[in-house]
């Protein structure tokens, strides 16, 4: 019996996945827990990469993801 199941694993690496994008974007809570106890809770963070194109940091569109996110933040 694995400790997760083969059809959960994706679901894991892309939980962890983001992470990175967010930790790149210093946009990764202090406690880190925090984001993987409640993954979902970063749902406008997620949806405003992937609608810049999904840019890794060291791409000529990750200002694109940087800007999203300050405007993101700016929201009241």
């Amino acid at each position: 019996m694995s400790f997760i199941a083969p059809e959960e694993r994706h679901v894991i690496g892309r939980v962890y996945g983001f992470a990175e994008i967010l930790r790149s974007a210093s946009a990764m809570p202090p406690d880190e827990n925090e984001y993987f106890e409640r993954p979902w809770k970063w749902t406008p963070e997620y949806e405003a990469w992937v609608g810049v194109g999904s840019p890794m940091p060291e791409n000529p569109g990750w200002t694109r993801y940087l800007d999203a996110l300050e405007e993101l933040f700016a929201l009241p």
